[in-house]
């Protein structure tokens, strides 16, 4: 059985070798660069107007429906609507973030 081999190493911190960074940068190249950029953040932009619109309609249209509760996977309740709020006279700081069973004393916890 042959013994680990032993490798020594040194670092002679005055040798840093750097990549040479170019010494010209083409003008047209740089205002290529200048231009994507400027179109990425324009289409963010956008993106995020539609987004926006988007989900100001969502809430429009659960505002103009008659009583509705959006629930998550778990049954929590994630929107409750105006019309959900005056029907059954919950407010709505009671009704985020519950589970629907919750709701109303319980009166929701139907087997």
């Amino acid at each position: 059985m042959k013994s680990p081999a032993v490798v020594r190493v040194r670092f002679d911190s005055r040798k840093k070798e750097v990549a040479a960074a170019p010494k010209f940068i083409p003008k047209a190249s740089l205002l290529t660069v200048r231009q994507n950029e400027r179109m990425k953040l324009e289409e963010a932009f956008v993106l995020q107007k539609q987004l926006l619109a988007t989900r100001d309609y969502a809430e429009a249209v659960i505002e103009a429906v008659p009583p509705l509760l959006v629930l998550d996977e778990e049954l929590r309740v994630q929107t409750a609507n105006k019309s959900f709020c005056k029907s059954f006279k919950i407010p709505a700081s009671e009704t985020m973030n519950r589970l629907v069973y919750e709701l109303g004393n319980g009166q929701w916890n139907i087997p």
